[in-house]
């Protein structure tokens, strides 16, 4: 990083978008690996902890895109305060959104932590399955506030067009992953064999790991004092409350196409282990179709958001389409990809 985050022309031009969007697909995609490792893995252990990593993995997800989507909101802010030109104001809202992130997380790790086992055994039918997704649920969990406060890190670098950071912390820990997942499923190096609870335990102190990376280098890194990160100011209830209003509709977007994901997983639990493991490695095929998607999607808010900053609403419009036109023309390549694999299926 040699000057200024880079900002956008006006409006974004193509390679401004994948600039920003590149890093955030190449972010989303080696965090996607981390649920592809697990999956994989936990496939040669067994069709129980295979299954039982489905229901609890996606009911850690529902608890997880509560505060993806708050961090949506503090992204928009951050976008707009930075076409603003209003840079200490950005340190302000990460402040505050640390607060109410760290809060929230902690206190939904203590009641899963203890009230997940007694949840699973009432929805879950099969005693093997509740077994196993407890403990994975109670050992993923302890990773949220690790992975909350990187969602802070990470819409603080989206929100100011500086992504090179996001696709480096996401490399780390998909890599951290993959070494722990081996050692602590099996038993490698003279670690015990933990099965499903050494899955959940990897992908926990991945997260810490990611979480340091952006600690140490936005320490490092003298050009972002200007944005008086984590001066732990004296809390300010009304810049909460206003991140909460942008981003409570995204939050209960997230909660409602999740869940109902976990839903159709309680669903095919009753059917037996297999078809639970099977739609395990399904979701996880569809979730990496979907990227390209959310990655645009999270360039979208940052640079409307900035181009309402810069009070240049007539931005706005144009790089919405360009943005469609790259994101569809990715997954329609995806489709174009996947169609042969589809037919090869149903002949």
């Amino acid at each position: 990083m040699t000057g200024d985050p880079p900002r956008e022309a006006s409006p974004a031009s193509y390679r401004t978008i994948w600039e920003i969007a590149g890093p955030i697909l190449l972010s989303l995609l080696a965090q996607n690996i981390v649920g592809v490792t697990d999956t994989a893995f936990l496939g040669r252990v067994g069709e129980v902890e295979l299954g039982a990593s489905a229901i609890g993995g996606v009911f850690y997800l529902i608890l997880y895109m509560i505060v993806f989507g708050f961090a949506t909101g503090v992204q928009i802010l951050v976008a707009r305060r930075h076409g603003e030109k209003k840079y200490a104001s950005i340190g302000q809202i990460i402040d505050n959104s640390f607060y109410f992130i760290a809060g929230v997380s902690l206190l939904i790790t203590a009641a899963i932590f203890f009230g997940g086992p007694p949840f699973f055994r009432m929805v879950l039918s099969s005693g093997a399955i509740t077994e196993a997704s407890s403990i994975f649920l109670k050992y993923r969990v302890l990773g949220l506030f690790f992975a909350a406060t990187t969602l802070l890190f990470r819409s603080f670098y989206t929100g100011i067009s500086f992504t090179k950071y996001l696709s480096i912390s996401a490399t780390i820990m998909a890599s951290v992953n993959v070494v722990l997942d081996y050692l602590l499923i099996f038993g490698h190096a003279g670690l015990p064999a933990l099965g499903i609870r050494g899955a959940a335990i990897a992908t926990s102190i991945s997260e810490a790991v990611g979480l340091l990376f952006f600690i140490l280098i936005t320490r490092k890194n003298p050009l972002l004092k200007r944005y008086k990160l984590f001066r732990l100011i004296r809390p300010d209830f009304s810049v909460i409350s206003k991140t909460l209003g942008i981003s409570v509709f995204v939050m209960l977007q997230y909660l409602l196409s999740i869940g109902s994901w976990f839903v159709f997983f309680m669903i095919v639990e009753k059917m037996g282990e297999r078809p639970l493991a099977v739609s395990n490695i399904i979701r996880s095929l569809y979730l990496f179709m979907m990227l390209p998607g959310w990655a645009f999607g999270s360039v979208a808010s940052t640079l409307v958001s900035g181009s309402l900053g810069e009070e240049k609403p007539e931005n706005v419009i144009p790089v919405i389409r360009r943005i469609a036109g790259f994101s569809f023309l990715m997954m329609l390549s995806i489709l174009i990809i996947a169609l042969p694999f589809y037919l090869h299926l149903h002949q």
